[in-house]
């Protein structure tokens, strides 16, 4: 392993006190850190992102993105255990971005952002998966799914929101089309994300808007676990002023989870959150020397976590077990392309972690200016 892609610190906690302590050289407890590889990805020159992903087994799994040329067209992914294909999309399926969601082979389920549009995938057949309206939404513009989770056991949630009236609907996948669901978000909020494990264990986050007359955004959760929602306590931001979100949740167990937290405009104050019971969430704040991260997380299968990121030249990667970080770069690419990981699932009953996402590049021919394709890694 090359000493450019690995750097080393370790974070001791001792109640609210955070440390960062570098690291030199490798420790036994780094000595095992495997790489990150590259997965050829030859889906066609159209497609020009893989944003979100779902694995279901050591064979089988889903990614979705964007074709190139515009912003509300689709493309679907199919992972065999080897390489990746085009998996058939169904048509008309638009927006500006997928949300996507799998529970096992015959159980997939597709969003498109800014669109009133929901698909199932029965193993055999798409078919369309009717959302339920609201007179208070606004489409096809201002809704859009921000959020959707399935579990091995079938149950699917998601989360749209209506970002210009601050609305939200929770739905929940029942007898084979969307129900809604009354959730008991905090007065003045909205649901953002949900993270399902089973029908008995739910995470879903948000903000609200904070008192004394600021209007901030307070980040919360909240934990379902069959019977009764509760409360899981986020810490306000440093600053009155500064609205922060949950831009990911990940159940691993019914002892525990992680989250990932962030200044809600810019990529700043970002924060690793851990549950192991009880009712709030310990904190974690990332090494600088992590990429900036869009929040997509995976479980280490050891009581770790993985967060990816993007930067010029490789992805990048923090992982994060026994209170200490470790930072990675992914397979090298040109110095003037950025790959940012969208996507991030751990390969089912192994310690295999695949990540997908986007290379921008200068493009001729574009009028941006830019060009994009996909790329997927592999932690071996």
């Amino acid at each position: 392993m090359s000493s450019d892609h690995l750097s080393r610190r370790t974070v001791l906690t001792a109640g609210a006190a955070v440390a960062l302590t570098p690291v030199l050289g490798r420790t036994a407890a780094s000595a095992d850190v495997p790489t990150w590889q590259d997965v050829p990805v030859s889906l066609g020159a159209d497609v020009a992102s893989l944003d979100a992903l779902a694995l279901v087994d050591r064979h089988w799994g889903w990614a979705g993105g964007e074709l190139a040329g515009t912003a509300y067209n689709l493309a679907l992914a199919r992972w065999n255990g080897r390489a990746w294909s085009r998996f058939p999309i169904p048509e008309p399926f638009g927006g500006g971005g997928v949300v996507m969601a799998a529970a096992d082979r015959r159980h997939l389920w597709l969003m498109g952002y800014g669109t009133y549009y929901s698909a199932f995938w029965d193993g055999s057949a798409w078919h369309e998966a009717e959302i339920p309206r609201d007179p208070g939404f606004s489409f096809p513009v201002e809704v859009g799914p921000y959020s959707i989770s399935a579990a091995r056991d079938g149950t699917a949630w998601a989360v749209l929101v209506d970002v210009v009236n601050d609305r939200y609907a929770a739905v929940r996948w029942e007898d084979g089309a969307w129900a809604r669901v009354p959730v008991p978000v905090p007065d003045r909020g909205v649901a953002q994300r949900v993270a399902v494990r089973s029908s008995r264990d739910v995470w879903i986050s948000g903000w609200y808007r904070g008192g004394s007359g600021s209007g901030s955004r307070m980040p919360f959760s909240l934990h379902w676990d069959g019977r009764s929602w509760t409360g899981v306590a986020v810490s306000p931001p440093d600053q009155p002023r500064e609205g922060q979100t949950i831009k990911h949740l990940f159940p691993v167990s019914r002892s525990l989870a992680w989250a990932y937290r962030s200044w809600d405009a810019m990529p700043t104050r970002r924060t690793l959150l851990r549950w192991t019971g009880g009712d709030s969430w310990q904190e974690f704040p990332l090494p600088d020397d992590v990429p900036y991260t869009g929040g997509a997380l995976a479980d280490d299968g050891r009581g770790g976590v993985w967060i990816g990121g993007g930067d010029y030249g490789s992805s990048g990667y923090g992982h994060f077990r026994d209170g200490g970080w470790t930072v990675l770069r992914g397979p090298s690419r040109q110095s003037d392309e950025r790959a940012d990981v969208m996507g991030l699932a751990r390969v089912p009953g192994t310690r295999t972690v695949m990540a997908v996402g986007q290379i921008t590049c200068r493009g001729t021919g574009n009028p941006s200016g830019y060009a994009k394709r996909p790329f997927a890694e592999r932690l071996h």
